[in-house]
């Protein structure tokens, strides 16, 4: 009876080291530039991959928010959507802008007509 009761804490001790080892959180290790430039090519992503490493260096890989930088490439997809935000009000801007009339050279306009 006495080897049924060490075995079972055994196992306990066990199971409790491996839900130690689990809940652990992985040491954030930061990525290469190289690491960097082929993740925004293979998932097609509109960011400049030097200026998103050099920024994140400087700053010791805290976010603007003053947390620790825990996944990169969820940085990288966040910073695409932003480029994509900016880009689409950049073009309405455009838009309407082309819709103005020009009235710079209307002095020149009428001068010739007298």
């Amino acid at each position: 009876m006495d080897t049924l009761c060490i075995q079972k804490k055994e196992k306990e001790k066990e199971k409790q080291k491996e839900n130690k080892n689990k809940n652990i959180s992985k040491k954030f290790i930061p990525p290469t530039l190289e690491e960097i430039n082929s993740y925004i090519i293979d998932k097609s992503l509109n960011v400049d991959g030097k200026f998103f490493f050099d920024y994140f260096t400087i700053g010791k890989w805290i976010d603007s928010k003053g947390n620790k930088v825990k996944n990169w490439k969820q940085k990288l997809l966040t910073w695409d959507k932003h480029n994509i935000t900016k880009q689409v009000i950049k073009k309405q801007t455009n838009y309407n802008n082309s819709n103005t009339r020009q009235y710079d050279n209307l002095d020149n306009l009428y001068a010739n007509r007298k």
